[in-house]
């Protein structure tokens, strides 16, 4: 017999509105709080790892969120007149019915970022350097060119001077030939 008050009792206070709520759900949790005489409503939002009491009286819902880096795990008694409501945000396809190694994998998932983020900064100074020594070897290309074109611009300047050295000397050469020929010929007068 009281086993069936008790069943009567509980029936009483199910709720009967509530969602198929499974672990890999993402759920918000409206909760009434109270502060001294006034009550609002607190909303709770992660995913389910654990459900536990099945459709009964005491049934249980584990939530988990990362909060500013810290994990936060809150067991809400789903038919507590506490719970105004429970929505599903959206559903995740799982393979087990508890999740607690996802506290686990969120440190080292937060491990592989920070080893990702050093890879990457890592990376970056390795390209920030080559690209350094790009620019240097282009500067150094450029004050080559500079420096080749220059020396183009002065040899066929040189060119000139030389062309107009030989002009002069050929110029020179008759009269020089011609002042030879002169004294060529005059230790022949002497001599004859």
């Amino acid at each position: 017999m009281s086993d069936q008050v008790i069943k009567e009792m509980s029936s009483n206070q199910l709720k009967k509105d509530l969602p198929d709520l499974k672990s890999g759900q993402t759920v918000r949790v409206h909760q009434k709080v109270k502060e001294g005489d006034k009550e609002r409503v607190q909303v709770f939002e992660g995913v389910v790892i654990s459900v536990r009491g099945g459709k009964g009286i005491n049934a249980t819902l584990t939530v988990r969120k990362v909060s500013e880096g810290i994990g936060v795990e809150r067991i809400f008694p789903i038919h507590s007149p506490t719970i105004e409501n429970i929505e599903v945000v959206k559903t995740a396809r799982v393979r087990r019915a508890k999740l607690f190694h996802i506290r686990e994998k969120e440190i080292k998932m937060k491990e592989d970022k920070e080893r990702h983020e050093k890879h990457l900064k890592k990376v970056a100074e390795v390209e920030a350097q080559r690209q350094k020594e790009a620019e240097e070897k282009a500067k150094q290309e450029a004050e080559e060119k500079a420096r080749k074109e220059a020396e183009a611009k002065a040899k066929p300047e040189k060119e000139e001077e030389s062309k107009e050295d030989k002009v002069e000397k050929a110029e020179k050469k008759p009269e020089e030939s011609k002042a030879a020929e002169t004294r060529e010929e005059s230790p022949k007068e002497e001599t004859k």
